[in-house]
């Protein structure tokens, strides 16, 4: 499986694969572990100031030890050199699920290509703002439409019958409000059954 995004839900996406018996596993994500983070991530203080995709990657290890990680520190729909992205296409095309666990709108439009290029599989979820529900959906080529037409049709439909989808915050320091944050129950609920969707 690829995860795109090793932070609190993919975390428990790849260690929820882990545990089933998933075998092989290309992690990508550019970020650090934060004291801030444990709320929710399935990673604890042992991993702090780490890379996200080597903790990740170790845990993965700690739960089936025959497994094998390929980890990509990288930022996915940021700049980077052409080499650098054919490879990390590459490296997606060869996996038999692609998981965007990041509700992050440039790597969904990047995954998008990847799988309309490599005719894999799809699986994206995301958990709105405050842990009031998520969205959890898939693509499976030659089954259903592409994925953005699938994610405009989702959030139309939502859009119509009044409950816009609450996007989570972004930045934890709060603001004005109270900031909209997802607890460790509400992320658990979601990547389970994402996880039972892939």
């Amino acid at each position: 499986e690829a995860i795109a995004g090793c932070g609190f839900l993919g975390s428990k996406l790849a260690v929820i694969f882990a545990r089933s018996g998933v075998g092989k596993f290309f992690l990508i994500d550019d970020d650090l572990l934060f004291p801030e983070n444990f709320v929710r991530h399935d990673l604890d203080w042992r991993e702090a100031g780490t890379h996200k995709v080597d903790s990740v990657a170790r845990k993965i290890l700690l739960v089936n030890a025959g497994a094998t990680c390929q980890r990509r520190n990288h930022r996915l729909g940021g700049q980077e050199s052409s080499g650098s992205v054919e490879s990390l296409i590459e490296g997606l095309a060869d996996c038999d699920l692609i998981v965007d666990a990041t509700a992050e709108a440039s790597v969904f439009n990047f995954l998008c290509a990847t799988v309309a290029f490599a005719k894999k599989p799809l699986l994206w979820a995301e958990i709105f703002g405050g842990g009031f529900g998520g969205l959890i959906a898939r693509c499976r080529p030659f089954f259903e439409p592409d994925p953005a037409s699938m994610r405009r049709a989702i959030e139309n439909w939502c859009l119509e019958k009044g409950k816009p989808i609450e996007r989570p915050l972004i930045d934890y320091g709060g603001g004005p409000g109270l900031p909209l944050i997802a607890d460790d129950a509400h992320v658990t609920v979601i990547a389970s059954h994402a996880a039972r969707m892939g």
